[in-house]
């Protein structure tokens, strides 16, 4: 059982807007609601995490619910500034939970997201539906993991440094701490099949790696835990001369997790994405993402 932290009156107030107008937009189609990420599973950082929320709905999903959604998300981040675009909201039917095998079930609820909610979902309001649930399977998370991994390294706003040529941005704080986290991360989840805190998941990765790695983690977990840490000359320089290999090592590692060749010695980011591109879980087409 997770030990969940109070939510902050303004963070209850993002919550409490998101429930009521749900409740509004399906009534009694709304089955359940659940608090997701870090403000269920610990280590809610005020100024960086996201707020995720996970509406049950009764099935079947029809067309109108993504506009729905859509139009909850766009209201909250208009009437709550301070949150804007920082709130994530799942969707989805206790019925499509039974098809373990999908990266991605009707609505929006993929594979890392669902096995959170079966692991630590905060149960707010409706009916308590976690019992039963069945779990993804670890080829669908395993997958839901190489594709995000691939989305996120190849995101434009990363890709030109990690690949080389472009300079780091350390402006946005968020951003930073994100891409110096997502290999701990992401990698734990891969190497035990759950989903953990930021501090759980940093602190095994670090007690496997080296001091570079250590540093990199403990600088962004630092800057989770205070919002006035700024980032000195000494450690934008070492942030420049190191993300990229800690990168290139994490994506060998992941690779060695899903049983692909070891690559070259010297294969590049590019490269390593490429032996990535050719390593899926789930045959393509069979469960779309």
């Amino acid at each position: 059982m997770s030990i969940r932290q109070p939510l902050d009156p303004p963070v209850h107030e993002v919550i409490a807007s998101c429930r009521a107008l749900a409740e509004e937009a399906f009534g009694s189609r709304l089955r359940g609601l659940y608090l997701l990420g870090s403000l269920a599973h610990g280590g809610f950082a005020p100024a960086i995490s996201d707020l995720g929320v996970a509406l049950f709905l009764a099935a079947p999903l029809v067309a109108q619910d993504a506009k729905q959604i859509a139009a909850v998300a766009a209201y909250c981040d208009a009437a709550h500034p301070a949150y804007a675009r920082r709130l994530s909201l799942f969707w989805g039917t206790v019925e499509d939970f039974a098809d373990a095998d999908a990266v991605q079930i009707p609505g929006r609820f993929p594979a890392l997201d669902r096995l959170d909610l079966v692991e630590h979902g905060w149960h707010i309001a409706g009916e308590e539906l976690r019992v039963g649930l069945t779990p993804p399977s670890r080829a669908a998370i395993l997958e839901n993991i190489r594709q995000d991994l691939l989305r996120f390294v190849r995101d434009p706003a990363r890709y030109g440094f990690l690949a080389g040529g472009a300079a780091l941005d350390t402006s946005d704080r968020r951003a930073l701490t994100r891409l110096c986290l997502f290999p701990a991360r992401f990698l734990h989840t891969a190497q035990t099949g759950e989903v953990a805190s930021n501090d759980v998941a940093a602190l095994a990765y670090c007690s496997a790696h080296d001091t570079t790695c250590v540093d990199i983690v403990g600088l962004a977990l630092a800057m989770r835990h205070d919002p006035a840490r700024a980032v000195n000359d000494a450690e934008r320089t070492m942030l420049t001369l190191e993300l990229r290999p800690y990168y290139a090592r994490f994506l060998r590692e992941f690779l060695a997790v899903l049983g692909a060749p070891a690559p070259a010695p010297d294969a590049t980011i590019p490269l390593l994405l490429a032996a990535l591109d050719e390593k899926m879980m789930i045959p393509d087409g069979a469960k779309p993402n």
